[in-house]
């Protein structure tokens, strides 16, 4: 049925680099908060690797288990998802990584706001909600006046929360008023948001989130920057675990552009092979799975060998 796409030492050489690039977005983050400063030429640093490995990390983006650098790991999932986003949209190289840089930093403005109101597991006060609503504006500040970011990218950031039907904030922009990197920013951002579990929700899988986003097309979010987003990670996307109709569980690692939504090249959980589903006429992908339903799958195998063994 295939064979597996790259060695499993190359695969975890690849894991690492990207655990190693979350640890590094981190240290930054540590320094802004301490005020620190902060050298250009760290942040290229990052710019590059993600622009360099944005197609092997993308199944990180949901296969990633553990790591507790959760604004980190947010901030280079979304530098990730809108780059690849931008791929999808034929950006110019400079536009991409703009789009980049912008998204590791969007969020950099929540590090101005108090802990305790972040992990608050109840509802927020009005006061509350004022400080959150203020991050993009703080985001806005730092990358300009303390970062000396270019003011394209602070532009970017402080704009990743309007929304396409002029809803959003801080200034309710609306449609193409809104700068094309931000409105690529917001999918990507609301997309990590919902896989990322929170103090007061579990976290969504895969499938769940891209529903979700799906239903704000003409309300929250650019329809062609969605649709981009959709074909590029389909409904069940990049990295999520999936159910065949064969009984089989394994990991989703691309669509090729074309190619039908439930017919991706997939990871066989069991043994590491490598499925192109389109090759495969009758196989497809018949639900998502959560990690225990991955447990209780293989679980169910094993005892069906020793029965038949």
């Amino acid at each position: 049925m295939g064979n597996t796409a790259y060695a499993e030492d190359e695969w975890q050489k690849t894991y690492q680099s990207y655990l190693e690039l979350i640890e590094w977005v981190d240290a930054v983050f540590v320094k802004i908060t301490l005020n620190h400063c902060i050298v250009a030429d760290c942040m290229e640093s990052v710019v590059d690797k993600v622009y360099q490995e944005r197609r092997r990390f993308l199944e990180f983006v949901i296969g990633a288990q553990g790591t507790h650098k959760v604004q980190a790991k947010n901030a280079v999932d979304a530098g990730i998802l809108a780059s690849v986003i931008a791929d999808r949209m034929h950006l110019s190289f400079t536009q991409n990584r703009t789009v980049i840089e912008a998204a590791l930093l969007h969020d950099v403005g929540m590090l101005c706001i108090p802990q305790e109101i972040l992990e608050k597991p109840e509802s927020l006060s009005k006061a509350e909600q004022w400080y959150i609503l203020t991050h993009p504006l703080q985001s806005y500040k730092v990358i300009g006046r303390e970062l000396h970011c270019f003011e394209d990218v602070a532009l970017i950031a402080l704009q990743h929360h309007e929304s396409w039907n002029g809803e959003g904030y801080p200034k309710r922009l609306a449609g193409a008023d809104i700068e094309l990197e931000s409105r690529i920013i917001a999918v990507a951002d609301a997309f990590t948001a919902m896989i990322t579990e929170r103090p007061y929700r579990r976290a969504f899988g895969g499938h769940q989130a891209m529903k979700n986003l799906v239903s704000n097309t003409m309300i929250q979010f650019d329809p062609e920057v969605l649709k981009a987003f959709v074909h590029l990670m389909g409904m069940y996307p990049v990295g999520s675990m999936v159910e065949l109709n064969n009984g089989a569980a394994a990991r989703v690692l691309e669509y090729a552009e074309g190619v039908p939504l439930l017919k991706p090249r997939v990871r066989l959980i069991q043994n590491g092979t490598c499925v192109d589903l389109l090759s495969e006429k009758g196989l497809l992908i018949k639900k998502s799975l959560e990690r225990k339903d991955i447990l209780m799958n293989m679980s169910e195998t094993a005892d069906q060998d020793k029965l038949t063994g």
